[in-house]
């Protein structure tokens, strides 16, 4: 049931989101220093209750300083960054969270051992309503939402993957 709950906030916070950005054209950020190895771990601890068939291992670099950032926007990427590698990874698979320092960005990495995503569908891959997959639970708003509160930030959000490799979704906050 909490899992189920978690989903509908997750939704509910994407579709609030999805709204700003089409009413406004933009998202209202509260940013402050905070430290994203915290943000992090509580993401990883709070997605780990729904997943009893998957393996979520945490590895933040002890050294990566304060950012300025709105801790509850980045938390709604992650959390959407997970639920969607939960989805297509197969059970008995692992889901792995990196961050560590980039040039002057911190980078944030989840990846997964998923069927990966061909080069046609990447490009389409966070727009508003794209699915690269019917199979999968969705509304296909998340990685449009997730790609908005990132701009907003000053950082970008991407993906390396390839068919039958699993796929890699990043994002960079400025340090």
């Amino acid at each position: 049931m909490r899992h189920e709950c978690d989903r509908m906030v997750r939704l509910l916070n994407d579709m609030l989101t999805l709204t700003s950005v089409e009413q406004h054209g933009k998202v209202e950020l509260i940013e402050r220093p905070d430290d994203i190895g915290t943000v992090l771990r509580w993401c990883v601890e709070h997605a780990r209750f729904g997943l009893d068939t998957h393996s979520l291992q945490l590895y933040v670099d002890a050294n990566l300083p304060r950012v300025s950032m709105d801790r509850d926007r980045i938390v709604q990427v992650v959390d959407n960054l997970i639920s969607n590698a939960v989805k297509h990874t197969p059970p008995g698979s692992s889901i792995r969270v990196d961050a560590f320092r980039e040039g002057g960005c911190i980078k944030v990495t989840v990846s997964d051992s998923g069927p990966g995503i061909g080069l046609d569908d990447q490009k389409k891959l966070f727009d508003c309503y794209f699915r690269a997959s019917r199979q999968a639970p969705g509304h296909g708003i998340g990685l449009f939402v997730s790609r908005t509160l990132v701009e907003a930030h000053g950082g970008q959000l991407g993906v390396v993957s390839a068919p039958g490799f699993g796929s890699a979704f990043w994002f960079t906050l400025p340090s």
